[in-house]
């Protein structure tokens, strides 16, 4: 049997233990990514060296790619963090200049935008969000089933109801 196919094999034999490894060393979201990096290195290491003990080898490299991966996470969001911080600065220094009415007329405009949304056709509701999402209208008519000019009419129309539906001033409408 070959390397790789023992590697392959080992692979399969380990795959809920190397996930539980990884998961612990660099959580959920990216455990799948670790262990299929761990695979590739132990392939390209075979097609090099070779490796004698693949199960072993796909535990260590589990171990060295979960690490390598939080030392990235570690460096990304000591870059990230100053403008992150500025960032609640910037939201503070706002959110004082908002009155708590202004504060409490955006959240009913909410409100009514998401009461708007709720109400409409499946149809309607999955191009709005399409364009919310900025598709295209083409994209948009290919995925609803619409003529490029009925997409174009009905999000002109969904926009001027929204537009109607926003209270910009604090009186009903």
């Amino acid at each position: 049997m070959s390397t790789a196919a023992r590697i392959g094999e080992a692979y399969r034999d380990q795959r809920m233990y190397l996930l539980r490894r990884a998961t612990a060393l660099v959580g959920a979201c990216d455990a799948e990514d670790v262990v299929q990096e761990a695979v590739l290195v132990a392939l390209l290491k075979s097609q090099e060296d070779g490796i004698q003990y693949p199960r072993s080898f796909l535990g260590g490299a589990v171990g060295w790619k979960g690490m390598e991966n939080r030392q990235k996470r570690s460096r990304r969001l000591q870059r990230e963090i100053p403008a992150l911080e500025e960032l609640a600065e910037y939201e503070e220094a706002i959110l004082d200049h908002l009155s708590p009415e202004r504060i409490f007329e955006a959240a009913r405009n909410v409100d009514r935008i998401d009461a708007m949304i709720a109400r409409m056709p499946a149809d309607h509701r999955e191009a709005f969000l399409d364009l919310l999402q900025g598709k295209p209208y083409t994209e948009i008519a290919r995925t609803v089933g619409w003529s490029v000019g009925k997409v174009w009419n009905h999000m002109a129309d969904l926009k001027a109801r929204l537009a109607g539906s926003i209270d910009w001033h604090g009186a009903e409408q």
